[in-house]
């Protein structure tokens, strides 16, 4: 088992956190606002998502889930950082890259050993490979820092599901001991892995969040129409997920 830190304790990073402890993972997850740790703290979950509450329970009374602000504590020691940063706002904003910038200052500040920086942002193409030499320049060697890039894809499923239930977890880097290192981390989940590239598992990303998006749209409309001919609504669902499945290229 391995001590993680996650920094950022919004929806991406709190689910992160609390996936990683229930493996057996140590896990600190970090946020710089102490009001936002106060709650987590608490133990009442702010998200509607299932099994969160149960997770978050469970976890901090086990001891291997706990909350900080303060990230000297929370990210010297880990064998890995997890980066998170939630993609989108209330009204659908794209993430904010400076946002995700001083994530990453915070995180270099502190670092005083050798370690693998998982991203979880939403980003765009081309924003990991600058993430890397950040970090690397930062430092200035004196600590090796790897990049992967791993992204979320709740679209698809609720936070929690998807992190036990999805179909496939994607790891993007340029170093394949890092890739190994953190397919390692999610060994328990028994989930299709997909190790490629940084810009491919980017473009994934973005290929992902695309089709769902045109898919509930299409869905829409057809919904309608199954009202408008008396269709069942139910049948056409499935049949159109199962054709959707018998799609390859």
């Amino acid at each position: 088992m391995k001590n993680i830190a996650v920094v950022g304790a919004g929806y991406v990073g709190v689910v992160t956190a609390a996936s990683l402890a229930n493996m057996g993972h140590y896990v600190v997850c970090i946020d710089k606002e102490e009001s936002v740790i106060s709650k987590w703290r608490e133990g009442t979950a702010p998200y509607a998502e299932p099994r969160l509450q149960q997770l978050l329970e469970h976890n901090k009374l086990e001891g291997r889930l706990t909350f900080t602000s303060h990230y000297a504590w929370g990210v010297r020691n880990m064998d890995v950082v997890f980066l998170t940063s939630d993609s989108f706002g209330a009204k659908g904003e794209a993430v904010d890259l400076a946002h995700v910038q001083r994530l990453a200052s915070n995180i270099a500040e502190h670092l005083i050993r050798d370690v693998v920086v998982v991203n979880r942002s939403a980003v765009p193409i081309g924003t990991n490979v600058a993430l890397q030499r950040f970090l690397t320049n930062y430092n200035k060697g004196n600590v090796v820092v790897d990049v992967v890039y791993n992204p979320s894809f709740p679209a698809d499923l609720k936070g929690v599901e998807q992190m036990y239930q999805g179909n496939r977890i994607v790891l993007g880097g340029n170093n394949r001991e890092a890739l190994l290192f953190v397919e390692e981390l999610y060994r328990r989940m028994k989930l299709s892995i997909l190790k490629t590239d940084f810009s491919s598992a980017e473009l994934i990303k973005y290929a992902s969040d695309t089709f769902t998006t045109l898919n509930n749209q299409v869905l829409q409309e057809i919904l309608l129409l199954c009202e408008q001919v008396g269709a069942n609504k139910d049948d056409v669902v499935i049949g159109i997920h199962r054709s959707m499945h018998s799609i390859s290229l």
